[in-house]
């Protein structure tokens, strides 16, 4: 069979969102134009240049970045539940959550949501369902740091 690998998907071009190197977006204080010069300041190189096609400025990121939808099925397709105990995919996602919240980060536990309900489940006529996940994650995504706590690892 053939095989294509698209690279775009569109003619939108992604301005960003201005962080400076170490800070979260939730860090920054001040105006926009004290944030811009911010930024251009403490890039190696000129980030003024929006059609620059490879720019060395590490302070914008992306704006869907660190974005994580979970889908209970693909779409055009229905999710299945049970009358008496709710969805496939509620039910997966919380038995998952329990089990392994304290030691996987976030995607792994969505992939074996996938799994579970993907393998393990199928109606009296052999229907099944396949969850989807879509990740913009820029690192992993921990519910618990590493002694315990709620948070996230770095």
């Amino acid at each position: 069979t053939d095989a294509d690998m698209l690279a775009c998907r569109g003619n939108e071009k992604d301005s960003g969102t201005i962080s400076p190197d170490g800070q979260d977006e939730s860090d920054l204080s001040g105006t926009e134009e004290e944030l811009v010069q911010m930024s251009l300041t403490s890039c190696p190189v000129d980030c003024s240049s929006h059609d620059a096609e490879i720019d060395g400025c590490s302070t914008r990121l992306p704006k869907d970045a660190d974005m994580l939808t979970a889908y209970a099925t693909v779409k055009g397709f229905v999710s299945w539940r049970d009358t008496s105990s709710g969805s496939w995919f509620i039910q997966a996602f919380v038995k998952v959550l329990n089990e392994r919240a304290h030691e996987d980060d976030m995607l792994g536990m969505l992939t074996s949501v996938n799994r579970r309900v993907g393998m393990d489940r199928q109606t009296r006529k052999a229907l099944k369902q396949m969850p989807q996940v879509c990740s913009n994650l820029m690192k992993a995504l921990y519910l618990f740091d590493a002694s315990g706590m709620q948070g996230t690892r770095n």
